[in-house]
């Protein structure tokens, strides 16, 4: 049975995104969901809606510690051993994405810039970080994944919590993980 999955996992991989004679077939639409009013009155588009939702998913996936529904999500790491991507969530934390700007869009692709931070348990408490990244989010095959990251180089931590809190007012919620917009 194990030997079946690896095989129809194998086929689907190998031919995904081909037609039957072969050629790479056009690029997947994907159908954005409407797009809402923020908390603070100001629109928030379909593709920020569905970036959101990926980005969610890739953290909560992070958070589960479980290299297999990390790769899953994380596209980019499916050629990383098992064992690899657990030895990097060893060092883990707890993921929170709070913001998501869009970059660019167009029907199977998202380029977004997402504002995260990492809490990571310690003797004293917890230590908090924020980060900027630069994500790129692939439509493919009925499924989105993250297939792409690059750390911002921007550390200024006060622009960043000025950030966090702006996104906050802005989403209604500190963790986008908890927004009422996620609801389909």
């Amino acid at each position: 049975m194990r030997a079946l999955k690896i095989c129809l996992l194998t086929l689907t991989v190998l031919f995904c995104g081909y037609t039957a004679g072969g050629q790479a077939a056009p690029h997947e639409a994907f159908a954005y969901p409407d797009g809402l009013i923020a908390s603070d009155g100001s629109p928030i588009s379909g593709e920020e809606r569905q970036a959101i939702r990926v980005m969610v998913e890739g953290f909560e996936a992070y958070n589960s510690d479980d290299p297999k529904q990390v790769k899953s999500i994380h596209w980019w790491l499916r050629p990383v051993k098992d064992k690899d991507v657990t030895a990097a969530l060893v060092r883990g934390g707890i993921f929170r994405l709070h913001e998501v700007e869009i970059v660019e869009a167009s029907a199977d692709r998202l380029n977004i810039v997402a504002l995260f931070s990492r809490e990571v348990p310690d003797a004293q408490g917890s230590m908090i970080s924020f980060n900027r990244g630069v994500f790129t989010l692939q439509y493919k095959c009925g499924n989105w994944g993250i297939t792409g990251y690059r750390a911002m180089e921007d550390k200024d931590i006060f622009a960043m919590i000025a950030a966090w809190e702006k996104a906050s007012q802005h989403y209604g919620v500190k963790d986008l993980s908890q927004w009422s917009g996620l609801a389909k």
